[in-house]
C-alpha cells in the first residue's frame, strides 16, 4: 500500500467506513472495548439472493512488535465472540475461525506491506462449492478496496497508531491503550 503504516491501521479499525472498502460489508460496529488493545467489532456482510445475510461478532486484539532490526509489526487478530450486546439475529451467525491482518512499515514508512487471511465458515445449509464461488474474488476486491481507502484525503490519520508506531520504532514501552477515546477525524459517507 502506498500509504504509512499508520493510516493503513486506521482504516482498517475505522468501522464506521469499513463498507467504503470491504467486499460486501454491509455495515461494521464497535460494540465494546474489552481492554485497552481488544475490541468486539459486530459485522453484517450482504450476501448473494440465493443465501441468507450473514453476521458476525468478533474479538479483535490489536498487537504491535518490533523485531530487532526490522520496522514494526501492528496486527489486527479476529476470533468469533459472543457478546451480549449482539444476540443473534435474523441473519445467520458466521464464524470465524481466524482472521488476521499483518502491517509493516516499508520505505521508511512511507509504504506498508499488508497481509490478510481471513477463515471462516459462513454457516448454514449452502454448499461450500457455492460459498466458495461467490467469495473467489473477495480477497482481491477487499484489497483493492483497501488500497483506494487509504489513498482517500479524507481518511486521516488516527493519532493514537502514530503514538504506538513511534514507541515501537524507539523501542519505549508501547502506549497501549487505544481505547482511551475515540477517534473521529475522518467523517462518515455513504459507500457508493
Amino acid at each position: 500500500m502506498n500509504a504509512p503504516l499508520a493510516k493503513v491501521a486506521t482504516a482498517i479499525f475505522d468501522t464506521t467506513r469499513a463498507p467504503e472498502w470491504v467486499e460486501d460489508l454491509e455495515k461494521a460496529t464497535l460494540v465494546r472495548w474489552v481492554s485497552g488493545t481488544e475490541y468486539i467489532e459486530y459485522d453484517h456482510i450482504n450476501t448473494p439472493f440465493v443465501m441468507k445475510d450473514r453476521d458476525f461478532v468478533s474479538s479483535v486484539k490489536i498487537l504491535i512488535e518490533k523485531p530487532a532490526q526490522d520496522s514494526p509489526v501492528l496486527k489486527f487478530v479476529y476470533h468469533s465472540a459472543e457478546d451480549p450486546a449482539r444476540p443473534p439475529t435474523r441473519f445467520v451467525r458466521g464464524n470465524l475461525m481466524s482472521t488476521t491482518f499483518i502491517l509493516t512499515s516499508l520505505e521508511n514508512d512511507t509504504k506498508t506491506h499488508v497481509i490478510g487471511e481471513v477463515h471462516a465458515d459462513p454457516m448454514g445449509s449452502v454448499p461450500k462449492w457455492i460459498v466458495n464461488f461467490f467469495q473467489k474474488d473477495w480477497p482481491i476486491d477487499t484489497l483493492q478496496g483497501l488500497r483506494k481507502q487509504v489513498a482517500k484525503a479524507d481518511v486521516k490519520t488516527d493519532p493514537r497508531f502514530t503514538a504506538l508506531l513511534t514507541a515501537a520504532t524507539e523501542n519505549q514501552a508501547v502506549p497501549v491503550p487505544v481505547s482511551a477515546t475515540p477517534y473521529r477525524a475522518s467523517p462518515k459517507t455513504k459507500s457508493q
